[in-house]
């Protein structure tokens, strides 16, 4: 018996025969079915249910700021069947103990996916057992927002090629970027902060592009910021290296003119660059040059969020908000397509998730509310109260 029944459903899925297609779902108690639609306007938008490429729960060890049970509550509810979850918490995810401790958390609707660190203790020395760790269950491996040597990512990426881990890396020069807390730019030196140059990420991803092209292997860097990075990775792409990269969703959003107000809420590492770079970034979307979208999502407490900026933690807890957001500035845009991949289809690729038989359905139009914090147990969002028409539906499973 037929529950529920949402007609006009304008269906986003380049895997699929009804990709940009009208569909009708039908919603039972055994799931849900897809049929040809009759209806000449779209009256709902769907897609595969979305996969968070990297998140921090702050659980074991920073339970105050978030929890692993909690964290992945409000993953389900925000529609993610899978959530790739930061080791970089006390003690970091090196050990199987570790691994099943962050996988079992898994529920029916959302599946935890334990990332490793790359090296003992994130120190950026030793590396990890990954052939050990990835056959236990470890999504991939990630040091954190810290640049690697050379000679780690080498090794790094020659003991994956045995079992095709994915090694990520957040592109950085540590030299450069040491103490650095804004982009470099006028809005950036009139803040009186130190300054981070986007030739400290671009430069570090033309180095180890090289390291990639003589080891060989699958390298992913995590959170690029600036045009040149979308630039390199665009070339290295087409010259058939295997090489993928993802952004943060606030940085679509956000340009380093914010800093001027000096809002805490949005202290980021990388930090916003300026508007060229963030529509390089949405370009790079758009051509399919940046792979994934992700929310990033760092909870910091209020001790050390409501302080002065050049002190405040950096991160924006913004997991639930992500998609409020991104369809309040892009889903009339030409980037809507290309974004909805960059959450669904690519991640679930990159981490080998099945979302063939889910379904999220939401809402193309409707009344605005304001964004809330949700079920977060931090509140470092620059998005709470921001009006936002989306509204997640369904988040179906089969």
């Amino acid at each position: 018996m037929v529950e529920k029944h949402y007609k006009g459903v304008k269906y986003y899925n380049p895997n699929s025969d009804w990709h940009l297609k009208l569909i009708d779902v039908a919603i039972d108690k055994k799931g849900f079915e897809i049929s040809e639609s009759k209806s000449k306007e779209a009256n709902y938008e769907a897609s595969p249910a979305w996969v968070e490429m990297l998140s921090n729960f702050c659980d074991p060890g920073y339970e105050h700021k978030e929890t692993l049970e909690n964290g992945m509550q409000l993953a389900s509810l925000a529609g993610f069947c899978a959530v790739g979850i930061s080791p970089l918490n006390q003690p970091k995810t090196e050990s199987k103990t570790a691994i099943s401790y962050l996988k079992g958390s898994d529920s029916k609707k959302t599946k935890a996916l334990p990332f490793a660190v790359l090296s003992k203790g994130a120190e950026g020395k030793e590396l990890i057992e990954i052939l050990d760790l990835h056959h236990s269950g470890a999504a991939a491996f990630y040091d954190g927002k810290k640049g690697l040597s050379e000679k780690l990512l080498s090794k790094a990426l020659l003991y994956s090629k045995k079992n095709n881990a994915l090694i990520c890396m957040h592109p950085s020069n540590n030299v450069l970027n040491d103490g650095a807390q804004v982009n470099e730019s006028l809005n950036g030196v009139l803040t009186g902060l130190k300054t981070s140059p986007a030739l400290s990420e671009y430069s570090a991803i033309r180095s180890a592009i090289d390291v990639l092209e003589y080891t060989g292997g699958k390298l992913h860097f995590h959170l690029i910021s600036s045009k040149e990075s979308v630039e390199i990775i665009r070339k290295a792409k087409k010259s058939g290296l295997n090489v993928t990269c993802s952004v943060a969703f606030h940085h679509l959003i956000f340009t380093d003119k914010v800093n001027e107000e000096f809002d805490s809420h949005l202290k980021v590492w990388p930090p916003f660059r300026n508007s060229d770079d963030k529509l390089a970034l949405l370009k790079g979307i758009y051509d399919g040059t940046i792979d994934v979208v992700c929310a990033d999502h760092q909870p910091v407490d209020l001790e050390n969020k409501a302080c002065e900026y050049g002190i405040a933690e950096e991160g924006i807890n913004g997991l639930e908000q992500m998609l409020p957001m991104l369809h309040k500035h892009f889903a009339k845009s030409k980037y809507w397509e290309s974004i909805l991949n960059a959450i669904s289809i690519n991640p679930a690729k990159l981490l080998n998730v099945k979302i063939e038989d889910s379904l999220n359905i939401w809402a193309i139009q409707g009344e605005e509310k304001a964004v809330t914090k949700g079920l977060s147990l931090s509140q470092n969002s620059p998005y709470i109260g921001e009006l936002s028409q989306f509204n997640l539906l369904e988040s179906l499973r089969n």
